[in-house]
């Protein structure tokens, strides 16, 4: 299950995952919502053994790619202004 964003700005801003093992699910969200790929695939280790993101991962790849293309056309405007 995938936790919205808006939940993983409470779970930050509340730091009831600091230092815990489920630390790396509020990074991975952050990754994918900003779509850092890179960031995204460092965490892949941890990802990898929850099954329904390892069913859905050409989805959320393709996903991520996606976001990945709308930061750097935003990116890009912010540049002209």
């Amino acid at each position: 299950m995938l936790v919205s964003a808006r939940r993983c700005n409470e779970y930050r801003g509340t730091g009831s995952l600091e230092g815990t093992q489920e630390k790396w699910i509020i990074d991975v969200l952050y990754a994918f919502n900003a779509g850092d790929l890179n960031k995204f695939n460092q965490y892949s280790p941890q990802w990898a053994e929850w099954d329904d993101l390892q069913k859905h991962k050409d989805f959320l790849m393709g996903k991520i790619r996606l976001l990945s293309l709308m930061e750097v056309g935003l990116l890009f405007l912010a540049d002209l202004c």
